[in-house]
């Protein structure tokens, strides 16, 4: 349909400020902010950009060049956009493939722009379709989530065998990378937690899970070493890094 060397698919992540890339030849783990270099430039203004020369337009990054040992010259980038129009992704034509008697650094035509537009179009159902199976897999993973941890707080499981199940399967229901089940001793006035094979005890008022158990309420924190209650030491020890 359109000859190039290679196409590229972003997908605009969920706090709408940057592209991850999601198909490629070659390259993975690929993030782009929205606003720079051309995919940026193409998700911020939502208008089909056909570069010729990519290493004549300011907005490109040859970064990927330096590192791979590949040369990027023609670029054809389109947005792909949801049911509601709403801008989901970019997808892009790289080197638009020379035919016969043609220059070797050959640009993608006005036909190359309409087939694109096309592409990006089934590429916009496509990624709906794909959030609409991880939602369905996500949601069938927290319904057995929940299932084992009822089961295991009505069964005659002990403390220990309890907090493990808890702590298994909570992450699942939250979206969460990690959980941990905090038990009180109000006698002791400690808080006591088992992570692994470590023993965590802290005072029963100290740090965001203390916090918590003095005030009986939820704490919802979107950046945790912006919180001076938040105990930093454990992400020290462990080399973890807690958001």
């Amino acid at each position: 349909i359109m000859t190039c060397d290679r196409a590229t698919l972003f997908k605009l992540d969920a706090t709408g400020t940057e592209l991850e890339l999601m198909v490629a030849e070659g390259a993975s783990g690929i993030r782009v902010p929205v606003g720079v270099g051309i995919a940026g430039t193409v998700a911020q203004t939502g208008a089909l950009e056909n570069i010729r020369d990519a290493y004549t337009d300011s907005r490109f990054d040859p970064s990927f060049d330096k590192s791979s040992g590949y040369k990027t010259t023609s670029i054809l980038a389109a947005p792909v956009r949801d049911a509601r129009g709403d801008i989901v992704g970019v997808l892009q034509a790289i080197n638009k493939t020379p035919t016969a008697g043609s220059p070797t650094t050959a640009a993608f035509s006005d036909v190359d722009e309409e087939v694109m537009s096309i592409l990006a179009a089934q590429a916009g159902i496509a990624l709906r379709n794909a959030d609409l199976y991880r939602e369905s897999v996500s949601s069938q993973s927290k319904v057995r989530a929940l299932i084992d941890v009822i089961k295991s707080m009505s069964s005659n499981l002990g403390i220990n065998s309890l907090m493990f199940t808890i702590t298994q399967r909570a992450p699942a229901l939250a979206d969460a990378d990690r959980c941990t089940f905090f038990l009180a001793n109000h006698k002791t006035h400690e808080l006591w937690a088992m992570q692994g094979d470590v023993d965590i005890r802290i005072p029963l008022d100290k740090g965001i899970a203390g916090a918590v158990a003095t005030s009986a309420r939820t704490i919802n924190i979107r950046d945790a070493y912006a919180d001076e209650r938040f105990n930093q030491a454990v992400d020290k020890l462990s080399g973890y890094r807690t958001r």
